[in-house]
């Protein structure tokens, strides 16, 4: 009878992070035992790796004894998978690559989950103990035997090809690379400037996929000439290779995870909300800076409310952000109908504008240290995500809607709790998707829609004073650069972001192209202005830097990305549905994703700046 005894998972620096036992007749391992048989196989396989006369090696993928076998999987990071079974176990070495894609499902997708550290559960591996007692592993009758022998010589067989081809083949060790890269970053833990998150394209050639023809015919004879239904029958190579694409998307998941969230990132909090927000705004607390406070908006079919939440930072030596505390829900304020955007006046943070589900804006101010409703501001027919306080009036807000119509309101100007606009422009032809005001122009706003334009408005005019095509699909997202006033972004469904030039609005200065799906936001760093962030369906955050377009790309790094590409947030596992920059901490941002993950983090700033003598937005020419 085949059994499978005891399974590692080992961490690159040899600390057990899980082990399991399948067999009843291994006595109970204690603390202690772990820890030294995890570290005797790291030592051992460490030894085999370096002594090994092969370049390159590998090290240890099976030691066999005279009564079991012990097999052994790394993974790209140097996580090691090793199992000991008995001599006739079939394919282990398949059985740990499909362990390592159950790790990776249900371990590297958890948002919680630190690396290297302690583990409680691996996906549905349990199931090993279970086919010990079926056709596949117990006890089978004569012709079952013979199958068996005969599918084990031709995997033999084709082990053996894979191998005489793997020799031939010359594989990148990008674990290798990244653990020495990491281990160069512990040497110099107290220097703030690190490695930076992007992602390493993995190069490496795909495995072969095929399985010989005499195998996939013999299985097909079998499972058709079979009487019986035995799970030998129903899957006759269980532990076949995984597919190679299954197994590069598991390696580049890992890889993303480690380096975004040791190499990168000074601190981060993870909040799951108990329900789902569609947006998030952080405010500063003027009198501490280290009392932080956020707002988010519940996405309910009724009963939804805003959301104020507050988190506090704790300063340590070099003034530097180390610590943080969880965020604590602190007050709720109810709100009509769903909350699609939420926006802080920003001359008087005691005032915000919320757009809802039900096509109105709702403004709220604070009395008694709390929010409450004030006025609803109508005009439109339909929600939408577009909504901007003028930075010049901060009376005026500006908002637009999937009803194709730009409204313009006076919150000084009300009609009892009803507000209606005093501006509106129907001049888009399909669904407006944001809007915003310009910082230096008081009278200036700009808007995107569905109808693939940017169009620029002066409010003493009727018609835009600019009107053009940005995009090949619908955009998105505009924002005007806060430092120079000729410059703003724009981001679109067709997956890129372009940067023009209000002198020379013809033609795009720069287009930044990385995202892999629609990307829905882009924001300017209001810190650092030559810097910005965007988001999208690809559930990722990338941070770019103009300073850098044109750069020749540095020599041995390992990937495809844009120079000006400075970071990526992997962290969030759905789609990323708004994100905002702390008005107070540099590199500090929150985000929120369709899974109602609320993440708080902040970059390292070396690890974007390495260079001295950083232009500003106002020096920089194209």
């Amino acid at each position: 009878m085949s059994e499978a005894y005891i399974l590692f998972i080992i961490n690159k620096s040899g600390g057990v992070i899980y082990t399991q036992t399948f067999s009843k007749e291994i006595e109970s391992l204690n603390a202690n035992k772990v820890m030294i048989l995890g570290s005797t196989f790291h030592s051992l396989y460490t030894i085999a790796q370096t002594v090994s006369p092969v370049s390159e090696s590998s090290g240890i993928e099976e030691l066999e004894v005279s009564n079991f076998k012990v097999s052994c999987y790394q993974s790209v990071t140097g996580t090691k998978f090793f199992i000991t079974t008995d001599l006739s176990f079939r394919n282990p070495g398949q059985l740990l690559k499909r362990i390592y894609l159950e790790y990776a499902k249900s371990v590297l997708v958890s948002p919680f989950y630190q690396p290297e550290q302690p583990i409680k559960n691996v996906g549905n591996i349990d199931e090993i103990n279970n086919l010990q007692q079926n056709t596949l592993f117990g006890n089978v009758n004569e012709s079952e035997k013979q199958n068996t022998n005969k599918i084990s010589d031709l995997y033999s067989k084709k082990t053996k090809h894979n191998k005489e081809k793997n020799q031939k083949k010359k594989t990148k060790k990008i674990g290798t690379r990244v653990q020495q890269e990491d281990e160069s970053e512990d040497e110099n833990s107290d220097d703030e400037e690190e490695k930076f998150g992007v992602k390493f394209n993995l190069d490496s050639e795909s495995s072969d996929q095929s399985v010989d023809e005499d195998l996939f015919s013999f299985a097909q004879s079998t499972s058709s000439d079979s009487d019986t239904s035995s799970s030998f029958d129903e899957d006759p190579y269980l532990y076949d290779e995984p597919d190679s694409q299954e197994m590069q998307q598991t390696d580049e998941l890992e890889l993303e995870w480690v380096l975004t969230r040791k190499d990168s990132c000074r601190f981060i909090i993870l909040h799951q909300l108990e329900n789902q927000s569609l947006t998030t705004q952080w405010i500063a607390v003027p009198d501490n800076e280290n009392l932080q406070h956020i707002i988010l908006g519940t996405n309910l079919v009724k009963d939804n409310h805003l959301v104020f939440a507050q988190f506090k930072f704790h300063k340590e030596k070099r003034g530097l952000i180390k610590k943080t505390k969880k965020i604590v829900k602190i007050k709720t304020t109810p709100h009509e109908s769903e909350v699609n955007r939420v926006s802080i006046n920003p001359k008087n943070n005691d005032i915000l504008a919320t757009k809802a589900g039900n096509n109105s804006i709702y403004i709220f101010m604070k009395e008694d240290d709390e929010y409450k409703y004030k006025y609803t501001c109508s005009g439109h027919k339909n929600e939408g995500y577009g909504i901007s306080w003028n930075p010049y009036h901060p009376e005026l807000l500006l908002s637009g809607s999937y009803d194709s119509l730009i409204c313009i309101w006076d919150i000084n100007k009300p009609n009892s709790t009803k507000i209606n606009p005093l501006k509106t422009y129907s001049i888009h032809s399909k669904d407006i998707e944001d809007v915003q005001w310009h910082p230096f122009n008081g009278n200036v706003f700009g808007s995107v829609a569905d109808d693939k334009t940017l169009k620029i408005f002066d409010i003493r005019e009727e018609k835009p004073t600019i009107d053009i095509k940005a995009h090949d699909e619908e955009v998105n997202s505009i924002a005007f650069n806060p430092d120079n006033q000729h410059f703003l972004l724009t981001a679109s469904s067709d997956k890129t972001i372009r940067l023009w030039d209000l002198r020379k609005i013809e033609k795009s200065l720069h287009t930044f192209k990385s995202h892999k799906d629609k990307v829905y936001k882009v924001c300017w760093n209001p810190h650092y202005p030559t810097t910005f962030a965007s988001s999208g369906d690809d559930k990722r955050i990338h941070i770019w830097d103009i300073n850098k377009i044109g750069d020749e790309k540095k020599k041995n790094l390992n990937h495809n990305n844009p120079t000006e590409l400075v970071f990526t947030n992997y962290g969030h596992r759905a789609v990323i549905r708004d994100f905002c920059w702390s008005p107070t901490i540099p590199w500090a941002l929150s985000s929120i994703d369709d899974n109602s993950l609320n993440q708080i983090w902040r970059v390292k700033k070396k690890s974007i700046f390495k260079e001295k003598n950083i232009l500003t937005a106002t020096e920089i020419e194209f």
